[in-house]
């Protein structure tokens, strides 16, 4: 039994008198979560200075600030232990495990992948794991796509990109960066006046020649998806076209279709 969830929190301070129960706690006491995966993106604002210049002493506070209230609420159901908590810039990612079945998780490896402004920035990305669960491989993505509705073909992208992302990459850092191929195009990109991109482009200068997270797509190692299970969420940022009484009433009827169409 896996719990995934997924909450921008739009820089909310976790200090604050603040309880996760009625999100993470299952309200039948027979669906006990094995495996949670949980992420949180925009735990930080994302200025320009955020972005290029946290202290990584900032990030680990946030991360314990957050694992401490998921904490007091899951371990009210049981024991568990956490299996990861990674950061990039807003977007923490947590998995904790069930004491008893954590020695079924096996071959754990992670890598964070910036999306930002082509590939060089952390204020959009995901943060990755594979591993196995006894027989069954697992690959989960905690992710903060493009924002804006005109970028549309940058989050199809940006979602390939983790789909196709080999998963012997996560295991050797050097074979990874053998494999330089740009799929991001910075020079190419437009920013509107609401996306935070904007703000960081009109603060700072990049030079986007070589991509760390660029990928050999004709390579023949497998890919993220080709895991027994695989798991992309997070704030995905894809928008509905359509004004909100139009959208409800489609909610309503349940034509997903014509939501999905949109």
């Amino acid at each position: 039994k896996i719990f995934v969830g997924s909450w921008n929190v739009a820089c909310t301070d976790p200090n604050k008198d603040l309880n996760l129960d009625s999100w993470l706690l299952p309200k039948d006491p027979n669906l006990i979560p094995d495996i949670y995966f949980i992420g949180f993106q925009e735990v930080v604002e994302l200025t320009a200075s955020n972005v290029i210049m946290i202290k990584e002493e900032k990030q680990k506070q946030i991360l314990s600030q957050w694992d401490n209230k998921i904490n007091s609420s899951i371990n009210k159901i049981g024991k568990y232990t956490k299996l990861v908590d990674m950061n990039l810039v807003g977007i923490n990612f947590y998995c904790y495990v069930l004491e008893e079945k954590s020695s079924n998780i096996k071959n754990l490896s992670q890598k964070i992948v910036k999306t930002g402004l082509g590939g060089t920035t952390g204020n959009k990305g995901s943060c990755c794991i594979n591993f196995d669960y006894e027989n069954t491989c697992f690959s989960v993505a905690c992710s903060h796509l493009a924002a804006g509705g005109s970028k549309n073909k940058q989050r199809l992208k940006e979602l390939d990109y983790i789909l196709e992302m080999k998963l012997d990459s996560f295991f050797n850092k050097e074979e990874f960066e053998k494999k330089l191929n740009e799929i991001f195009y910075f020079d190419n990109m437009e920013y509107n006046a609401d996306d935070d991109e904007s703000k960081i482009v009109s603060q700072t200068q990049y030079h986007t020649n070589d991509n760390p997270n660029a990928i050999d797509l004709n390579d023949d190692s497998i890919s993220f998806k080709n895991s027994d299970i695989w798991i992309i969420f997070g704030d995905l940022n894809f928008r509905v076209d359509m004004e909100y009484e139009e959208f409800s009433e489609y909610v309503k009827k349940g034509n997903w279709n014509k939501l999905i169409e949109s």
